[in-house]
């Protein structure tokens, strides 16, 4: 019982540092967000605040123990019982509106009872595979859980280049979000345990699907909302890397769900939301080194066309442009710091950064999105639509959402296509989880298309 509590407290912890963060910005702005949508991103961004904090502890050579770092979401909690006893608990919540279904009829409301059993047997069968089974994949079991337990059983960031440990031993030119996250668990538990630090994917693929019935409830009905949350989390692939705790997940996640709150930006000139986004793409840089390109490819395009389309004066794009930049580095600098003092290299290694065109991989790609069982039929519903929505993708916002997936997949494929790293395309071990970044955003884009072709939001811009 007491590991199952300490568990417990492990994953609540950073649910309280980011719940703390978004209260102060709630207020701020002015702005609310409904309970659950509040819940998921606090976890999201506290997990990475948590690890920010490990991190620079760690640079100060301060030892990893429980009470040096269980100071920092104790610190969130006396500011959220300072601002309740100041303010009161309406300060501290912040709940917006609860968005309702409306009347259904009996067929919809069996469908929405099979939708909901559908998700809690994912939900079950995640947890399932997490509990029973060992870690799955190369990535995970020789990088992040081996740089875990580097972390747990040194309790240091080990600095010395010669250590075979450095930096959490193999590949320390890796972000260390995700490993020292789970030495925060490993160190409530007092040992290590496998199946308790990978529950983090579960919280992650429960995270997603939240973010995306909030988001998708304020432009179409909350019911087809929860028909496109469970279109995405079905999504065979992304059960599996949820299941077998592998990072493309968590890169997928702070991917979409940064750009899902700079659209809501646009949409609806939300500063909350565009304080969100920023935070996102920062703590999902501090996750992997991919954040960065799918960052430049799919975010900074759309927030400078958004502004150049609304005409706005130069000196304000570089104003808003700078803002937006300054919240996704500044937490970041340090890593960057560090790597550049240890010449840690950014991306892929040297022998992969050539010109080499292979044509032959247009028709491996048409073979992995159209004809596996990866991705169900979503990417030939994609394109389908997106050929009958060309109209629609010129005069409103799903303009922003075409060219940011389209800088997503730019920056995927141009690696495989006109690279040395065609290689993996070839023997097809990195092709699909590198593709996952791109699903969450096309089930967006299936979804916001569909509403406008139904005329259910008229929103344009």
């Amino acid at each position: 019982m007491l590991a199952i509590g300490m568990t417990i407290f492990a994953y609540i912890s950073p649910v309280i540092i980011g719940f703390s963060g978004l209260t102060l910005l709630q207020n701020q702005t002015k702005r609310n967000l409904a309970l659950s949508e509040k819940l998921a991103l606090s976890y999201v961004i506290g997990t990475g605040f948590l690890s920010f904090y490990i991190f620079y502890i760690g640079l100060f050579r301060i030892k990893f123990t429980w009470g040096s770092i269980a100071i920092f979401p104790s610190v969130a909690v006396f500011i959220l019982l300072l601002l309740a006893k100041k303010r009161g608990m309406k300060y501290v919540l912040g709940l917006a509106p609860r968005r309702r279904f409306g009347r259904l009829n009996f067929g919809k409301k069996l469908l929405m009872a099979g939708i909901s059993v559908l998700l809690l047997w994912k939900i079950i069968f995640i947890g399932f595979l997490i509990i029973s089974k060992p870690t799955y994949f190369d990535d995970s079991v020789s990088n992040y859980n081996y740089k875990a337990k580097n972390f747990y059983y040194n309790r240091a960031l080990v600095l010395d280049p010669a250590h075979p440990d450095f930096l959490g031993g193999h590949e320390p030119r890796y972000p260390d979000m995700n490993p020292l996250f789970k030495t925060w668990v490993s160190l409530c538990l007092g040992e290590w345990k496998e199946y308790a630090v990978n529950l983090n994917t579960l919280l992650y693929f429960l995270a997603l699907g939240l973010i995306m019935y909030h988001n998708l409830a304020r432009i179409i009905s909350p019911y087809m909302s929860l028909i496109f949350t469970y279109l995405l989390l079905s999504i065979p692939l992304l059960t599996f890397h949820a299941g077998f705790a592998h990072m493309d997940l968590i890169v997928s996640f702070y991917c979409f769900a940064g750009l899902v709150y700079l659209f809501r930006w646009i949409r609806e000139k939300d500063r909350l939301s565009f304080l969100i986004s920023a935070l996102l793409f920062c703590v999902g840089i501090s996750a992997k080194d991919e954040v960065i390109g799918l960052f430049i490819g799919g975010a900074l395009p759309v927030l400078i066309l958004y502004q150049i389309i609304q005409s706005t004066k130069l000196k304000k794009i570089f104003q808003t442009t700078g803002i937006y930049l300054s919240i996704v580095i500044f937490l970041n600098i340090p890593w960057f710091v560090v790597k550049k003092i240890y010449n840690l290299a950014s991306g892929p290694p040297d022998h992969y950064r050539k010109f080499e065109f292979h044509p032959e991989a247009f028709s491996i790609l048409g073979t992995y999105l159209f004809d596996s069982g990866n991705y169900n039929i979503l990417w030939t519903t994609f394109f389908c639509l997106l050929i009958i929505s060309l109209p629609l993708i010129i005069r409103t916002e799903l303009k922003y959402i075409t060219v940011s997936l389209a800088g997503i997949l730019t920056i995927i494929l141009v690696l495989f296509i006109f690279t040395p790293f065609f290689e993996y395309l070839r023997i097809g071990t990195t092709i699909n989880r590198a593709l996952l970044s791109a699903v969450p955003v096309a089930i967006l884009f299936l979804a916001v298309a569909y509403g406008k072709l139904l005329k259910i939001n008229d929103i344009t811009s």
